[in-house]
């Protein structure tokens, strides 16, 4: 089984990318940052990482290359996921009665011209998609919806009130596949 961490939890983009480049010999470890990614897989818990590095609507993803950059894994390629957000709250949720919408930051920049069409909703930042509409429904967040997939939303028991509220059609995101490889001790570090 490998351990494959991700920046977010099961119904995010990245667990869809983990889960089609490995299938179901995968172990996912969720973590709530890029950082805690690399984190991960320097103490062990995992021995694999999928990452956004590119979206096609909003370029390159800096936080992911950095760390990528900083830690120097193996690159095992690449994998192209398409990327269809959706807007979904509480079930029976009227749009006219949101005021705030949560998602991952490069979610939100994605959607960019739906939120400035909709002044109205405050934008939140949260950990990744998926566990921005899990925390709309486990919490009960009246008059917040999040941007996630429609399988996120049908996963964690959402209503989608609005599709394809991405800037563009076609939108991809680009996922590095990363194998941890540890840093050799050399007779100067010894």
């Amino acid at each position: 089984m490998t351990k494959v961490a991700i920046q977010g939890i099961r119904g995010s983009y990245s667990s869809v990318a983990a889960i089609e480049a490995f299938s179901d010999r995968l172990e996912l470890v969720e973590c709530t940052s890029c950082d805690g990614v690399f984190q991960a897989m320097a103490s062990g818990l995992a021995t694999h990482a999928v990452l956004p590095i590119r979206n096609s609507i909003v370029g390159k993803i800096d936080a992911t290359n950095r760390l990528i950059a900083e830690y120097r894994p193996r690159s095992l390629g690449t994998l192209k996921v398409t990327v269809d957000h959706v807007l979904a709250a509480i079930p029976g949720t009227l749009f006219n009665e949101l005021d705030s919408v949560r998602s991952h930051s490069e979610a939100l920049k994605q959607c960019s011209k739906f939120l400035e069409e909709h002044p109205h909703l405050r934008a939140i930042s949260g950990f990744d998609t998926a566990s921005s509409i899990r925390s709309v429904i486990y919490d009960n967040i009246v008059g917040q919806a999040a941007i996630c997939s429609k399988a996120a939303a049908e996963m964690y028991g959402a209503e989608v009130l609005r599709e394809n509220i991405a800037d563009t059609s076609g939108n991809m995101t680009t996922f590095a596949i990363l194998k941890f490889v540890p840093k050799r001790r050399t007779a100067a570090t010894l």
